[in-house]
């Protein structure tokens, strides 16, 4: 029997056809298909095993395909951004700011990437935005209210969301005790929020009486994120998600942001892996001492000789991808 006749019956015997045919007008049941191939995929133990991981990541590429025209649709349509950032200077230190007049728009329903050189400020606007770092000046806007001076347990019960880079899992509880101190403030179902978070990241679910600080640095990602969406927060701020990952993980973590922005989560991605972020971004900031120099379609930036001269060396983002 040939690899094509395997995954064919494979796909019949378990419905998954149905869906397909569904997900080519449909991108959310696409997203469906994926976590049920890939809970399928952990408990199957038949030699179809690898043709079933095969299909599931050609799925996740696909996905990324539709998720980039759905979000680019849906920035369109908008009628007003849901963060404005205008004006700001903000730093640690009183006299010494790091971030110079900066400004940023996300509209609902985007993923937008902010990239730049070490230094530049990227994980300092990501902390601004979430109150954590003080502004001195401008105005920071969510959801049509200014946030200037709230603090982050105020901001998160806005609605936002955020996963630093370092120190984003509490390492002496369970997968399962994380994920309810994501949601320490909602008066919801915690239980139906938390079979929704492991439906996203079905690796949680086989192990949720597993100790945070045991787990890989991927898994360990997936759990600060599912932590983060306990809440349903409207929009997701993400720092450097990828730092210190595999380059197999790192497409992975990629992927599984994309799945979180096309279930209508809108998301700041502020990363290092400047041309994997901006070739799954509606839009995209560049970064420079403390100021937004570029800003524009991810696919542009991605393209633009001048940025990848300046900010990736000899090549351009539009190269051949080393990592």
């Amino acid at each position: 029997m040939s690899q094509y006749d395997s995954v064919t019956g494979l796909l019949n015997r378990h419905s998954f056809n149905d869906k397909f045919t569904a997900a080519i007008a449909n991108q959310e049941a696409l997203a469906v298909l994926i976590v049920d191939l890939d809970r399928f995929n952990r408990i199957n133990k038949t030699k179809a095993y690898e043709f079933a991981d095969a299909l599931l990541r050609l799925v996740a590429e696909r996905l990324s395909q539709l998720v980039e025209i759905k979000s680019k649709d849906k920035a369109m349509n908008s009628d007003s951004p849901i963060l404005v950032v205008k004006d700001v200077v903000a730093g640690y230190v009183a006299g010494v700011d790091i971030l110079q007049g900066i400004n940023l728009i996300v509209h609902t329903g985007e993923l937008v990437t902010v990239i730049g050189a070490n230094g530049a400020g990227k994980s300092t606007l990501a902390k601004m935005i979430f109150g954590l770092v003080p502004v001195r000046s401008g105005e920071v806007i969510f959801n049509g209210k200014k946030i200037n001076g709230m603090l982050p347990n105020q901001i998160v019960g806005e609605g936002m969301g955020y996963v630093p880079q370092v120190a984003n899992v509490f390492p002496s509880l369970s997968i399962s005790e994380n994920l309810d101190m994501g949601a320490y403030i909602s008066d919801r179902n915690v239980q139906t929020q938390k079979q929704k978070i492991y439906d996203i990241f079905p690796a949680l679910a086989k192990r949720q009486r597993q100790r945070a600080g045991t787990l890989s640095g991927g898994e360990r990602q997936m759990l600060a994120m599912g932590r983060a969406l306990m809440l349903s927060p409207q929009l997701l701020i993400l720092d450097e998600p990828t730092a210190a990952l595999s380059p197999i993980l790192v497409q992975d973590v990629f992927n599984l942001i994309q799945y979180v922005n096309s279930l209508g989560t809108t998301i700041i991605l502020v990363e290092q892996n400047a041309r994997k972020a901006l070739a799954i971004a509606q839009r995209g900031y560049v970064l420079d001492a403390g100021c937004d120099r570029f800003e524009g379609k991810g696919s542009d930036l991605l393209n633009d000789p001048k940025i990848g001269e300046l900010y990736l060396g000899v090549g351009g983002f539009g190269g051949s991808n080393p990592d």
